[in-house]
């Protein structure tokens, strides 16, 4: 195991002279007389054998590095300026998919290195216009800590609060014609729609209180969200939280679509039958008391 670990600790040192090493086998077999075919082929082969030998030896150490270090550790090694360009990419399919309202709306996404800073989409810029070099980078406090742009406050408001206990990367919101009008109806999410049965999975509302700039909401607005993944704003929009921008994104998708078709559902059948719409209500009733007092 020491010399294990002795020739682990020479690996960084390994890896520069490897061009020689590789260089030095295949001059090992290199004939005096190069121009016969079968010898050249020896030569390729044993050249592969040497790229292959370092690919395992390279992946029998990343195994062991990554095995050994503390979940903690790991968290800090991330691609920042990946994360900047897919939370870009998301606002632009968003966008795409019709769930921008102009230049309102965030999404944001936490930087994994524990140090409660994350990334937002910028104020004044259409989420279609949004690049990877155009995302803001700001504390919890909401201080913009990089980038050219300003930010909107109340998103500082809402995303940062939710940062800091829904224990999730990725926080999306949006307010869209057909969530919001949901969000309006006393009933809430109904179970009409296969769409709706991984929304009401796990949905949590919170009552309206206003424009979201009060620092006594960001208690109420942790508490309603608990560990749901999906949140109703009453009379105001979506909000979905996710382990990654995909999660996130997805769940904003079936989010809307499940909004969209109960909307139409409710207008094509004449409001739907009162019994089956009464049923319905009762359906939901239980699961929207668990999420919030003042669903």
């Amino acid at each position: 195991m020491e010399q294990t670990r002795r020739r682990i600790g020479t690996w960084p040192r390994a890896t520069a002279a490897l061009p020689l090493v590789l260089a030095f086998s295949v001059s090992a077999v290199r004939p005096a007389m190069a121009s016969d075919g079968d010898l050249e082929r020896e030569q390729l082969a044993a050249f592969v054998r040497q790229i292959e030998l370092a690919d395992r030896l390279a992946n029998h150490l990343a195994d062991q590095a990554a095995s050994t270090a503390s979940p903690d550790r790991t968290r800090y090694h991330f691609d920042y300026a990946r994360l900047r360009a897919d939370l870009a990419l998301a606002l632009r399919a968003a966008a795409f998919h019709g769930l921008a309202e102009g230049v309102c709306n965030h999404f944001s996404v936490e930087l994994p290195d524990l140090s409660g800073r994350f990334l937002l989409n910028p104020r004044g810029l259409l989420w279609e216009e949004v690049q990877a070099d155009d995302i803001v980078l700001i504390d919890g406090e909401g201080n913009i800590l990089a980038g050219r742009h300003a930010v909107e406050p109340t998103a500082m408001f809402i995303h940062a609060a939710i940062h800091r206990i829904a224990g999730k990367a990725c926080v999306l919101h949006t307010h869209t014609r057909a969530g919001v009008a949901v969000s309006a109806q006393a009933h809430g999410v109904l179970p009409i729609s296969q769409q709706s049965t991984f929304v009401l999975a796990s949905l949590a509302y919170h009552g309206y209180e206003g424009v979201a700039i009060r620092d006594d909401e960001k208690l109420r607005l942790q508490a309603d969200l608990g560990e749901a993944n999906y949140l109703m704003l009453r009379n105001h929009g979506l909000l979905t939280v996710g382990k990654t921008i995909a999660d996130a994104f997805l769940s904003m998708y079936t989010f809307e679509n499940t909004c969209r078709i109960q909307v139409d559902a409710l207008a094509g059948q004449n409001g739907m039958e009162s019994s089956r719409l009464s049923h319905c209500s009762r359906q939901v009733a239980p699961a929207k008391r668990a999420s919030s007092g003042r669903a």
